[in-house]
Order: C-alpha cells, then sequence, then structure tokens
C-alpha cells in the first residue's frame, strides 16, 4: 500500500517550511461550523489571510513518517484496510498531523519528533466512542480506519471532522494538530504498547504545552448540534484534558435555518 517508512512511494513528503495559510479556500459545504468560547465564533469554509502572521513549522528535529492522500485512505476504507504505522514509527516519539497538507494537499501527512514542540501544535479532546454519523452532514468527504486493538478501536475517523478540526487549529495559527487516535500507537505489539505506556505518561505535558485544545464533544465522526448532548462532559479524562490546557473551544455544527 505505502512506500518506505509509510510515505508514497509516488509522491515524496518535502522539507516542512514556515508557511502561510491562503487568503480564501472553499469547499462547498452545506453546513456552518462554529467555535464555541462561548458565544460561538462562525468557522466557515475561509481560511484567514496570514500574510503578515505566518505559521510556524515543527522543530528541525522533526521528521516526516506518514504521508498518504486522503482518496487513497478512502479508498483502504472501501476494501477495510487500516492505516499501520508501527512500521514507520519510532516508539516514545511524539507525532502530529499536517494541518496545512491535510487542508491544502487532502494528504494525510504525520510528523515525528523527540523534543515536543510546545506552542506549535493543536490538541484534540474528544470522546473515544464516537455518536454515530448522520447521512448528509459533513459526510461526504468519507472515512479512514486506524489500526488497533480490538477492544480499543473507536470505529471510523470521519475525514471531514478531521478537516475541520485542521482549519480550526490554523485559525489559531497553529501548524500542527495532536490526535490520539492518530498519534500514539494503538496496536497490540509489544512495540505498540511501550509507545501507549510512555505517550500516557506525557499526557499532561502534550496539553499543557499546545497552543489550543480543540473539543469534539460528539467524537471523531460527526459533530454535535449546539444543544445535543454528549458524554463528553461526564468523562473525568476529558476533564482533566482541558484543565491544563491555555484555550479550549468546541466544534459543533449550526444546521442552517435552526435557532441560534
Amino acid at each position: 500500500m505505502n512506500g518506505k517508512d509509510g510515505v508514497e512511494a509516488e509522491a515524496q513528503a518535502p522539507p516542512l517550511q514556515v508557511d502561510s495559510v491562503p487568503a480564501a479556500q472553499t469547499v462547498g459545504s452545506s453546513h456552518a461550523l462554529a467555535l464555541y468560547e462561548p458565544e460561538g465564533d462562525l468557522l466557515d469554509d475561509i481560511l484567514p489571510d496570514h500574510t503578515d502572521t505566518e505559521i510556524s513549522p515543527i522543530n528541525s528535529l522533526g521528521t516526516v513518517i506518514y504521508r498518504r492522500s486522503l482518496s487513497k485512505l478512502r479508498d483502504d476504507a472501501s476494501a477495510q484496510e487500516s492505516i499501520e504505522l508501527l512500521t514507520c514509527a519510532t516508539p516514545e516519539r511524539y507525532r502530529f498531523i499536517d494541518c496545512a497538507s491535510f487542508v491544502h494537499s487532502d494528504m494525510l501527512q504525520l510528523w515525528e519528533t523527540s523534543v515536543l514542540p510546545e506552542g506549535q501544535y493543536a490538541a484534540i479532546s474528544h470522546v473515544w466512542k464516537s455518536l454515530e454519523p448522520i447521512e448528509g452532514q459533513l459526510t461526504s468527504r468519507g472515512i479512514f480506519l486506524v489500526a488497533c486493538e480490538n477492544q480499543n478501536d473507536g470505529g471510523p475517523i470521519s475525514i471531514d471532522v478531521v478537516r475541520y478540526a485542521c482549519l480550526a487549529a490554523l485559525h489559531a495559527n497553529a501548524r500542527l494538530l495532536w490526535l490520539d487516535r492518530l498519534c500514539i500507537l494503538q496496536t497490540k505489539s509489544p512495540e505498540a504498547k511501550r509507545d501507549k505506556r510512555w505517550q500516557i505518561m506525557q499526557m499532561y505535558n502534550v496539553y499543557k504545552g499546545c497552543s489550543i485544545t480543540i473539543v469534539l464533544p460528539a467524537g471523531l465522526q460527526r459533530f454535535p448540534t449546539k444543544s445535543e448532548e454528549t458524554e463528553w462532559m461526564e468523562r473525568a479524562w476529558t476533564f482533566q484534558e482541558v484543565m491544563v490546557v491555555p484555550v479550549v473551544k468546541v466544534l459543533y455544527m449550526e444546521i442552517m435555518g435552526s435557532p441560534p
């Protein structure tokens, strides 16, 4: 499926450089999304103009360990093939999604580093078991699958959900995104278990070192509406995640025509 070290053979990963977000990029969604804190700032499909404020790259120690197009990940999911990072990742390392690549190039690109790039990334807080997706509501881009132990399988991950999380991170001037489902090895191999133990020990520092935490109350398959109840507030783990971060915002969906 992939070339050496998880990077597609036909597309070598370019070196990460300081990158500015383009003035506008639209995707034609029929649903509005908002960052809620708590009044609500509209997050539409237009990226802000960062001609004066460039988004910082990952530190110089970072390397790309995985790169695959979203279209191929979608095809992989249709064939029940999952992302397996064990062949390309080094246990006990920090990993991050490249938001610019996800949004601009429709590419899932993962960086790995031994040094936590404090202040350069956003972190996701979510419930492990997602609410079921609703047909027609931000499902057009499909899903991808991540290899994990059966008892810890959180289900498919919506490309739309990750894309809007990346948009929210870019709006906050964060080039990178930390998501446990992708950034922690989840399989039952000894190497993966060693990585997971180490990652859990680093969790406090990961959330404390981010520039913003983006809450996905319904999980990774869809967004909730503002009035919809989820289990996110009931979980002690997620509560702890937002207690140490400098900025917390919630991503939810407003159906056009619904009350504010």
